[in-house]
């Protein structure tokens, strides 16, 4: 309980002195960023860092630029990335990213409130950190905000924000339809998000093909066009089978609807009446028809 109360005082900190910063560059230095050097990497922080140390870092510089804290949320990051480089196994990896992921929360927090926004790698680092946990609503958000501002990822993932987002994102929601179906509106709003986007076919088809299978049972027909579409992307996407089953079962629900009679009255089949015989001669058959029943009613009650 103790740590958590200290993570949370220590990321509202950051947080606030983000925006502390920010608001002052804009006053005194609204056209300059400052780039640190690959050797100022290099600095350790893998034992974590306390708010008093971030102050101080703020302090020391004397010029309250945001960039000062981002250097040492960068130096941070560069450090478990160090370490995550040393592991082999990939849960251990996720287990760790979802331990560390916290700690980072108030500089997310603090980089999303500004707009418009200059390249950001430590975020769309923390993006990945994100889908990779499935915090897939944090991954969506900080995706959101790396597309409008048109940011890059990191060079090693070799694919744009959207391609990273959205495939990542899918695919973990193919292996896990329980995981769809938590994650379905997550899932629609990713596929608006990139729907405008320049993405590989493949990418592209498995963000569709995820969202169908997180509303097949809830959304049947909006479904079977999710995977229609991703097969129209992709031929080889795997859903020709969902798309025969959906297909049928649309089919199977329409047949029954049209046969239904949720009124529950009994059908009653009129006295054909001939074309050629005129509207008031037939009604005067309708009516003599109807005195004899009446006649027969009464007879059998005496």
């Amino acid at each position: 309980m103790g740590r958590d109360i200290g993570l949370n005082m220590r990321q509202h900190r950051e947080k606030q002195l983000v925006l502390k910063a920010q608001r002052e560059r804009e006053a005194q230095r609204p056209s300059h960023l400052f780039k640190k050097s690959q050797q100022n990497i290099a600095v350790d922080l893998a034992s974590g860092t306390d708010d008093t140390s971030v102050e101080t870092l703020v302090k020391q510089h004397g010029d309250g630029s945001v960039s000062i804290v981002e250097q040492n949320i960068e130096l941070r990051l560069q450090s478990y990335l160090d370490h995550l480089s040393n592991i082999r196994a990939v849960d251990k990896k996720v287990e760790l990213k979802k331990q560390w992921l916290p700690e980072f929360q108030g500089y997310i927090d603090a980089s999303l409130a500004q707009s418009p926004a200059e390249q950001n790698t430590a975020l769309m680092y923390l993006m990945a950190w994100a889908i990779d946990t499935h915090n897939f609503k944090l991954a969506l958000q900080i995706g959101q905000y790396g597309i409008l501002n048109g940011m890059v990822m990191p060079e090693k993932f070799k694919r744009t924000v959207a391609e990273v987002l959205a495939e990542n994102v899918a695919e973990a929601c193919i292996k896990d339809e329980e995981l769809a179906i938590e994650n379905a509106s997550v899932l629609e709003s990713i596929t608006e998000l990139v729907r405008g986007e320049d993405l590989v076919n493949e990418a592209h088809a498995k963000i569709y093909k995820a969202l169908g299978l997180a509303i097949s049972e809830s959304r049947p027909a909006e479904a079977l066009e999710a995977f229609k579409n991703a097969l129209r992307l992709h031929d080889k996407s795997g859903v020709k089978k969902n798309i025969e089953q959906l297909e049928r079962l649309l089919k199977r629900n329409t047949t029954e609807s049209s046969h239904g009679n949720p009124s529950g009255s009994q059908d009653v089949t009129p006295t054909p009446v001939d074309a050629t015989t005129p509207v008031s001669t037939a009604s005067n058959i309708a009516d003599e028809t109807q005195a004899a029943t009446s006649t027969d009613n009464n007879g059998s009650g005496e």
